[in-house]
């Protein structure tokens, strides 16, 4: 017979441990990305406190190995998206090489009404797909965590009607705090991809720049996508007619890739989590190979050179260009293999097609990194101390470059107007001017004193909400209330009406007593 204290500890375990046991869905349908590796992250440590976790992606990447090497941990059901839908992301990222605010404002609005249109459609994709719909409904989930990015997936947090979170994968931009219903201001909160290095951000020119950037945004965002979706939609029940802006106010969570060390300070609501960092991990060991390397690189140390899993617009003319100017430094160029490859390298490089990138990062010997500007190399170099050389190449690559490089670690290069020559200077600059290391190793420190780790952050606000069914109290109200209430267009509307009113009695009365004086006037003169 199983005795009363046993049990009383079971019962101990069960309620002061942790939250209890929950089916959690991740939905993010790009295996092999950094956001991808972002929600892998913080799934396994989910998976370590006992949850059972379950990702949503398209089939045409069930044989992806991300997907592959996590099939005894979690979980997978695929949705029936077609290849050429997955493809059109993936070529649209390469076909951006710089997407600045100004330049979006001049893009063809069919362009933008055809993105909106996608957005739509892809939507109504995701509702007809009855196979996925019976299966995430067999299966009861307690929690969804999505990208931010992929606003085709609102429709289906409304039908599931459970608590879910949003994971932003790259900087918050002067729209994302409209989306969490926080005040935006855009004064000092640069909007996505406007640089922030070698401008004054109190000048008139770049806060016309910025404001018009936002409006852009905004208008996009809750006119086109808004109602596109939300018409596209209307055929199935009010809730899912909620379009996707409405949806992102009204999630129980955001858990944003962000950190204050490097980014602008901004206001953020309690329902707000920072988990920049996500990807960084303590590792410091070295097979021989490498190590013989790092040995054999003498004083002047290596530069680690890696432009990401997904960059393929490098050119064989840039990668030459970059080849050459690695070919004149006095470091060991550890260069994660690139494609096109350089026509001719130097003794002093070395390729690989893969590299121990964190491991790397953090060996004393190395220098500085080269990098395209994502999100998860910039904070492993922010976590390192490592002064960066950054040259993005298309989307929030130059976002986060911008930012990470205003905050005085590093320097950031136009991919289009890089030269041997530039690349050369700008490396060593970087290398020998020893206040970019100093003012890395300083936000090192400043990022290092966090509490607890970024993927662990993540998953105690998770289970918090699993833990309390929600995240009412945290919520801002202002995500229940319409276009309307939100502005505050009846209240000015009524404040202005009564503002003409009182001038209006208020020119009675001056009108009255002026004649009234000049009526006395004229009679007191006769």
């Amino acid at each position: 017979m199983v005795s009363l204290h046993f049990l009383f500890f079971v019962f101990i375990l069960n309620n002061i441990g942790g939250a209890r046991p929950a089916k959690i869905l991740m939905v993010f349908d790009k295996p092999g990305t950094s956001h991808y590796n972002d929600a892998v992250d913080i799934a396994l440590q989910l998976y370590d406190r006992g949850h059972n976790i379950t990702f949503l992606v398209p089939r045409v990447h069930q044989d992806d190995i991300t997907v592959k090497e996590h099939l005894d941990t979690f979980s997978f059901i695929f949705t029936h998206f077609q290849k050429e839908d997955v493809d059109f992301f993936q070529a649209s990222d390469k076909t951006i090489t710089k997407w600045e605010s100004l330049e979006m404002f001049m893009m063809p609005y069919r362009v933008i009404l055809f993105v909106a249109e996608m957005y739509s459609n892809l939507t109504v994709d995701l509702l007809t797909d009855t196979r996925m719909s019976d299966e995430i409904a067999t299966t009861q989930f307690d929690f969804v965590l999505f990208e931010g990015s992929f606003v085709w997936y609102h429709s289906l947090m409304r039908t599931l009607k459970i608590p879910y979170g949003v994971l932003t994968t790259s900087a918050d931009i002067s729209t994302s705090n409209i989306w969490f219903n926080a005040p935006s201001d855009c004064v000092t909160l640069p909007n996505i991809l406007l640089e922030v290095v070698t401008v004054d951000l109190t000048s008139f020119a770049w806060r016309t720049r910025n404001c018009v950037g936002a409006a852009v945004g905004y208008m996009f965002y809750h006119v086109l996508v808004e109602s596109h979706v939300a018409s596209g939609t209307a055929e199935y029940s009010e809730e899912v007619r909620v379009g996707p802006i409405t949806s992102f106010g009204q999630a129980d969570v955001w858990l944003a890739n962000v950190d204050f060390s490097t980014d602008i300070t901004r206001p953020y609501l309690p329902a707000t989590c920072l988990v920049g960092g996500l990807s960084i991990e303590d590792t410091n060991t070295l097979d021989q190979e490498y190590q013989r390397i790092i040995n054999e690189s003498g004083e002047h140390g290596i530069l680690v050179v890696t432009m990401g899993t997904v960059v393929q617009a490098v050119s064989q003319e840039k990668t030459d260009k970059m080849a050459a100017a690695f070919a004149r430094l006095p470091q060991t160029v550890v260069w994660k293999e690139t494609s096109p490859r350089p026509t001719i390298t130097a003794n002093n490089i070395i390729i690989k097609p893969w590299i121990p990138q964190k491991a790397l990062f953090a060996n004393p010997k190395t220098r500085a990194v080269l990098f395209h500007g994502g999100n998860n190399g910039a904070f492993e170099a922010l976590y390192c101390g490592l002064p960066i050389i950054a040259v993005p190449i298309y989307a929030d690559q130059f976002d986060v470059s911008y930012r990470i490089s205003s905050s005085g670690m590093g320097l950031t290069l136009d991919h289009n107007q890089m030269t041997d020559e530039s690349l050369y200077q700008t490396i060593t600059e970087v290398i020998n001017n020893p206040r970019y290391r100093e003012r890395a190793q300083h936000l090192s420190a400043v990022y290092r004193h966090n509490p607890s780790p970024a993927k662990e952050r993540a998953a105690f606000w998770i289970e918090y909400v699993l833990r309390h069914g929600g995240n009412k109290l945290r919520k801002a109200r202002i995500s229940q209330m319409g276009f309307i209430e939100k502005n505050m267009i009846d209240v000015y509307l009524t404040l202005a009406f009564l503002l003409v009113v009182f001038l209006y009695f208020m020119k009675k009365i001056i009108v009255g007593l002026l004649r009234t004086l000049f009526k006395v006037v004229t009679e007191t003169k006769m």
